[in-house]
């Protein structure tokens, strides 16, 4: 079963220990940008590329108090 995973800091770094291997780092897709001004007759173009890490959890250790 593969599922994307996008999460955010829940508890402190002090109280949980997560273990992972990185399997492939990438960039994204360029996104472009692109501005248009017809009174000056210019454009203005800005390519975002985002590093993006694929990785696989091995192990995810609690501190005995939250446990």
């Amino acid at each position: 079963m593969t599922f994307h995973f996008v999460s955010y800091v829940v508890y402190r770094k002090d109280l949980v220990r997560v273990v992972a291997t990185v399997i492939e780092k990438t960039e994204s897709w360029p996104k472009i940008n692109m501005r248009f001004s017809p009174k000056l007759h210019s454009q203005r173009k800005k390519i975002i590329i985002q590093p993006q890490t694929v990785l696989r959890i091995n192990t995810i250790e609690i501190a005995p108090v939250l446990s």
